[in-house]
């Protein structure tokens, strides 16, 4: 339930709350309204998948490897965000998605899709309905991957 929707669940169906202005009755309520903001403790929560301090999260983009706001995130290369800002909203950074599937909530016209490690001290969750993070720089080279998360070969 998100934003100020109203559900209503039988018996032992799973009701995922995403927002303190939505109502839920009945079901197993299962609250995610207080989301973590510590980036560490938003990537366990989320399952991100974290080694040596570097958290793998996903971007989706077109055919040109370029997002919607006109970032390139080319095989390989390590963007920088030139509108850096050091808060939980959106905007203000390069924002990413738990997985590929997610990240194309974020770009429906999506035809690639890439994993990156972001700097756990770096990232910045962004709550909200769908979850997504922020940073101010990739920290390990852009790496293409199928919308499943496998990774793929990309002729040059």
């Amino acid at each position: 339930a998100n934003d100020s929707s109203t559900l209503t669940a039988r018996p032992g169906v799973a009701d995922h709350l995403h927002s303190r202005r939505a109502t839920i009755t009945g079901g197993v309520l299962i609250d995610h309204t207080n989301e973590p903001t510590n980036p560490a403790e938003w990537c366990a929560y989320h399952g991100i998948k974290v080694t040596d301090g570097i958290a793998t999260v996903y971007k989706a983009v077109g055919d040109n490897w370029i997002s919607p706001h006109g970032t390139s995130y080319a095989p390989g290369t390590l963007p920088e965000a030139a509108d850096w800002r050091d808060d939980n909203d959106c905007g203000g950074g390069l924002h990413f998605s738990l997985s590929p599937v997610e990240a194309t909530a974020y770009h429906r016209e999506a035809t690639r899709w890439l994993a990156v490690g972001v700097s756990v001290a770096d990232l910045r969750p962004i709550l909200g309905d769908t979850p997504k993070c922020k940073a101010p720089r990739v920290a390990t080279p852009c790496r293409p991957v199928t919308i499943d998360g496998d990774p793929i070969e990309v002729q040059s």
